[in-house]
């Protein structure tokens, strides 16, 4: 969706996701956006050793990424890949991005 400043379109998405029960997710681009920021990151847990997942925006049905003329050539890589095969790479997981719903 493309438009001026000021004529609704984050919240006619997010009226969108509300109204077919989807997780919405918002990506502010930046020029210094990391794809992690993106995708997640796994988060160490000392007390027991473990990683624990932490899911990006791009974990969602509809994602809106403002100033996409922004973004550098790496995240744009990694939501096209989330855009086309549906999954985006971690070291040790390969979530899906579909079928997620808001709570």
């Amino acid at each position: 969706m493309e438009g001026l400043p000021g004529v609704a379109k984050t919240r006619s998405i997010k009226t969108l996701g509300r109204l077919v029960e989807s997780a919405f997710r918002r990506i502010q681009i930046t020029p210094d956006l990391l794809p992690s920021d993106v995708t997640g990151s796994e988060i160490c847990r000392k007390q027991n050793g473990t990683f624990d997942f932490h899911p990006g925006p791009v974990i969602g049905n509809l994602i809106l990424a403002d100033e996409i003329n922004r973004v550098p050539a790496k995240v744009q890589a990694t939501l096209l890949e989330a855009m086309e095969e549906r999954q985006v790479i971690l070291p040790s997981k390969h979530p899906k991005v579909e079928n997620h719903r808001s709570e």
